[in-house]
């Protein structure tokens, strides 16, 4: 476990500061990160899917799965003004979320959240994950110029989605017996099990905005 953990920090330490300079220059660089996480992740579903009898229907459900979210996140970014800061947001909740959710799990523990989808999780975690993503999303948006009210909902919304984005892999992952969807990212699994909680975030990202800022 200890040795999982360090390689899941060394990996962080260096890919992080990567995607966060990608992001900020925008346009070619981070359209082509996008295009090619989302490679990487269809090539991971189609290995994930293959034992199944509807194989062609899993494919397109991974096609649907996989673009959606990646249109969205390039979209969101090349929002005039406000697209860097949309970005960097979402990933922030999603960060904060994921950190919140092993310490509170780690050092709450207590009931599972769905113990036959993903035995790991609880609703410490969970709640603790929720907390830390509105936390952080207020935080943000304060500093941004917001409103309080604002930056609560936005966090909560993208905290949810996000951790339903984890269990839905771990569901899959489990219909098809798998414990990675890859190993492209040591001590992180594959690109979907990095990516999981981003592919339900976006989605939910870009309608809020359009709710919010296209009436």
């Amino acid at each position: 476990m200890e040795s999982n953990l360090e390689k899941r920090i060394v990996s962080a330490v260096i890919l992080a500061p990567l995607v966060l300079i990608i992001i900020y220059f925008g346009k070619i660089p981070y359209m082509a990160m996008i295009l090619a996480a989302g490679i990487l992740m269809l090539r991971e579903w189609a290995h994930l899917t293959a034992s199944s009898a509807h194989r062609a229907a899993w494919w397109l459900l991974g096609v649907i799965y996989i673009a959606t979210p990646c249109y969205f996140l390039v979209w969101l970014r090349e929002i005039p003004g406000i697209g860097l800061f949309v970005i960097l947001l979402i990933i922030s909740v999603v960060w904060a979320t994921d950190i919140g959710a092993y310490l509170f799990g780690r050092l709450i523990g207590g009931p599972k959240l769905a113990p036959k989808i993903s035995p790991g999780k609880t609703w410490a975690g969970a709640i603790g994950g929720l907390f830390c993503g509105v936390i952080i999303s207020q935080y943000l948006i304060y500093m941004a110029g917001g409103d309080s009210y604002s930056g609560m909902l936005y966090g909560a919304i993208i905290s949810f989605t996000g951790q339903l984005g984890d269990l839905f892999e771990s569901f899959i992952k489990r219909k098809f017996g798998v414990k990675d969807s890859g190993n492209v990212i040591p001590g992180h699994g594959g690109m979907l099990d990095r990516l999981d909680s981003l592919l339900f975030a976006a989605p939910a990202a870009a309608a809020i905005y359009s709710f919010l800022y296209l009436q």
